[in-house]
């Protein structure tokens, strides 16, 4: 049996999720841009219709979707963020126990601390304890 697992087979898969994610999102963003100013358009509509009135209660409800739709967009956008800041790779939490040996193995090889977690509290009590 012969497994080949090609670089191009993988981009491929990964641009089509990605553009079914962007299409999913144009859509969700037309949705919340058109059934809000449509449906209170047409609800202002039938209220002028049944008041016998021209296009007053019309253009309220079209206004006041433009209202709703903007902020349904807002929120959108904001969800967008969020989820884009989480998709970052978050790094592993580490233990006390595990800071002073890493540096310590670090020492011991002569390289400097690649990683944050050797603040001024953990080499200050490195020092403490020599």
């Amino acid at each position: 049996m012969r497994y080949v697992f090609s670089s191009a087979k993988i981009e491929n898969e990964m641009s089509e999720s990605i553009r079914k994610l962007f299409v999913l999102t144009i859509v969700g963003t037309t949705l919340r841009l058109v059934i809000p100013v449509m449906g209170l358009f047409l609800f202002g509509l039938v209220i002028d219709a049944i008041l016998g009135q021209v296009a007053t209660w019309a253009i309220v409800g079209a206004l006041f979707g433009f209202v709703v739709a903007a902020w349904l967009v807002y929120r959108q956008v904001l969800k967008i963020r969020k989820d884009e800041k989480t998709m970052g790779v978050k790094k592993p939490d580490v233990t006390e126990s595990e800071k002073t040996e890493l540096e310590a193995a670090e020492k011991e090889s002569g390289k400097t601390p690649s990683r944050k977690s050797s603040s001024k509290k953990s080499t200050a009590k490195t020092e403490t304890n020599k």
